[in-house]
């Protein structure tokens, strides 16, 4: 059974100890193809987004005309 307690100023913040695990790793680097895959992909799915917008707003504008 585990033993629970109050933490104490010795004890860090857990803020503390993800940023030293974070700095200690390093930053990515990533190619320039790798880059522009990435950004291919987010620009197929805003534009899938944006289709899906304009078609949640015309079925929006038909039922608002069917009603009135």
């Amino acid at each position: 059974m585990p033993c629970w307690r109050l933490p104490t100023p010795e004890d860090g913040f857990e803020e503390e100890n993800g940023r030293r695990k974070r700095e200690k790793k390093g930053s990515k680097v990533y190619t320039a193809p790798v880059l522009h895959e990435i950004y291919l992909q987010v620009d197929i799915i805003f534009h899938n987004l944006r289709n899906e917008i304009s078609l949640i707003f015309l079925r929006q504008l038909y039922l608002f005309k069917l009603h009135y």
